[in-house]
């Protein structure tokens, strides 16, 4: 079980309803629409009710800055639905495929979320055109060029997308270690899947590109929110480069809950290596309707990966699954 970036919470920041930080009263809670005062430090993006609960916040410089870092991130990434019509967002996948494996858990994760961010894009993703501009904590290296400046929130707004397949990676890397490397083929579904899941399809090719003897990868998007549904197996471009080698890499969906799928022909034709469960919030949101998908998931004794926003839905997890029989190769932890 993974727990999701830790800057999740704040990811969406312009898109909050404005809220007091001090007493979580909103606008609407007093009965008529009520002005809130905004925080007069770097970020502007904190409110208050009153006067009163302005003076018991105590003041964080680090967090206010991460918070206007991270406003100024959606502000770019609405600049860039804007000008290109992409709702989906920054997608920077890895250019080229790789000659070599290069194991996630190298990665450089002893200082910062930024600066394992930083190694992997750097070292594993080799990227030779953004990375130039920033520094090894993704902070731009020049502050008064401009390009550096967004290059650095480019960056930062890309890591969402890239957080799925390379979570997933992860998982992979512990289920099969070393043997992962020599893997060519690999399945794996999303259950309880939506726009989200789907809307960064394009970043499978992911695998293809970090696994050098990968030959094709098959990904099931299953339950009722699918925005596709019911599609059979089909096949999805490649870079020139993988298709020159015959790499491919599939798709199919189904509405149906994952329960009732394991009974289609599909399920028994592309068996997944792995499931993948992101933020379903099983534990807090309709567990009734979840528990027959976690039974079914628990009797097939398939290797699964859920994702949390935070630490706390992450434990309440852990426990319903406990409770259920569910063995873990792994317990929580931060991605």
């Amino acid at each position: 079980m993974k727990i999701g970036y830790r800057n999740r919470s704040m990811g969406k920041l312009i898109t909050h309803q404005i809220k007091c930080e001090t007493c979580f009263r909103t606008p609407f809670s007093f009965g008529e629409y009520v002005s809130f005062i905004k925080c007069d430090h770097q970020c502007k993006l904190e409110f208050f009710c009153s006067r009163e609960c302005m003076a018991a916040r105590t003041y964080v410089p680090d967090y206010c800055s991460a918070m206007s870092d991270m406003g100024w991130i959606e502000y770019t990434h609405y600049d860039y639905i804007k000008k290109t019509g992409d709702k989906v967002g920054v997608l920077l996948p890895t250019e080229k495929p790789r000659v070599d494996y290069v194991p996630l858990t190298t990665v450089r994760a002893d200082e910062s979320i930024e600066a394992a961010w930083y190694d992997y894009f750097r070292r594993i993703k080799r990227d030779e055109i953004f990375v130039p501009c920033v520094d090894p904590y993704l902070r731009p290296l020049d502050s008064n060029n401009y390009e550096h400046v967004k290059t650095s929130w480019l960056l930062k707004l890309a890591t969402d997308a890239s957080t799925f397949p390379l979570t997933i990676l992860a998982a992979l890397e512990h289920i099969f270690g070393v043997a992962l490397k020599d893997r060519e083929h690999l399945t794996f579904y999303h259950v309880g899947a939506t726009s989200t899941e789907m809307g960064i399809m394009r970043m499978n090719e992911e695998f293809l590109h970090l696994l050098p003897k990968l030959k094709q990868v098959i990904t099931g998007y299953i339950g009722p929110n699918v925005t596709i549904p019911n599609h059979p197996l089909d096949s999805l471009q490649c870079c020139p480069s993988c298709t020159r080698k015959g790499r491919s890499r599939h798709f199919f969906t189904s509405d149906a809950l994952f329960h009732d799928f394991g009974k289609t022909p599909l399920s028994h034709q592309h068996p997944p290596d792995l499931v993948v469960v992101c933020h379903s919030g099983h534990a807090e949101e309709e567990p009734a309707k979840w528990q027959p998908t976690l039974a079914h998931l628990i009797d097939l004794k398939i290797p699964t990966l859920f994702t949390c926003y935070t630490e706390g839905e992450a434990r309440d997890e852990e426990v319903v699954l406990k409770q259920m029989g569910a063995s873990f190769m792994r317990l929580p932890m931060e991605n």
